[in-house]
């Protein structure tokens, strides 16, 4: 059995959304949490200092990023290679 971090409840709520979804953008994860676009901000920067989050760039609309959680991702992709903490994107195209 591995480890959870701890996180708050906030940051706890965006990961299972993000678990259960191929990707969301910041409004998706406030319009599905029903949570502030400052709560989901906070819950986002705690998951990015844990590395539990991937932020892919969304060619679709450049000023909007993709999140996704980190260990769902790393299973469903395993040729990849988790990058170091602080690293912001892993490449793909959404």
């Amino acid at each position: 059995m591995t480890q959870q971090p701890h996180l708050p409840p906030s940051s706890r709520r965006v990961r299972e959304l993000l678990g259960s979804s191929q990707g969301m953008t910041h409004q998706d994860l406030v319009r599905q949490s029903k949570l502030s676009p400052r709560t989901i901000r906070y819950a986002l920067k705690i998951l990015r200092e844990k590395n539990l989050l991937v932020e892919k760039f969304n060619f679709r609309d450049a000023r909007r990023t993709i999140y996704l959680d980190r260990v769902q991702w790393l299973s469903t992709h395993p040729n990849a290679v988790s990058p170091a903490a602080g690293m912001r994107e892993i490449p793909g195209i959404v």
